[in-house]
């Protein structure tokens, strides 16, 4: 795979996470209401939540949000300069752990679960070997060359 289609690659992933994550976010944030009254919202479910800590999803929704919806977001503009190579692992480690919770918490897997895993792990891996293959340094390392 080339230079250029894995950078293509990442920035396409990174928008799609972002773009995702944001939209999640915005839905599971404004569920709390309709699922406190019983009812559906887009397909969450109070029962979805049953074997959670959480009675709605605001906290999960806000993460979603602010960590992967924002924080992708801003991994894509930083790999438009290629520099976010960095941010890209982050933002794939966050994705996988996020989905492992997930599944965890509810003590269930969906099809878009796995989809998603699948996705964090290629965003983790492929920003580890750009990382690697551009030599790219370490931010803030007392070891810059």
């Amino acid at each position: 795979m080339g230079k250029y289609l894995r950078q293509y690659l990442l920035l396409s992933m990174a928008i799609v996470i972002g773009v995702g994550a944001f939209v999640g976010g915005c839905i599971a944030c404004l569920s709390v209401q309709p699922l406190l009254l019983g009812h559906t919202y887009f397909g969450l479910s109070a029962a979805m939540l049953r074997h959670s800590p959480f009675r709605t999803f605001l906290l999960p929704g806000l993460f979603l949000l602010l960590v992967l919806g924002v924080g992708n977001s801003l991994t894509a503009l930083t790999l438009v300069r290629k520099q976010g190579y960095y941010s890209g692992l982050i933002m794939g480690a966050c994705l996988v752990a996020w989905i492992m919770i997930q599944m965890i918490l509810m003590q269930e897997v969906r099809t878009i679960q796995v989809i998603f895993l699948v996705i964090g792990l290629i965003q983790l891996l492929l920003s580890l070997y750009q990382i690697r293959v551009l030599h790219q340094p370490i931010p803030f390392s007392a070891h810059q060359h």
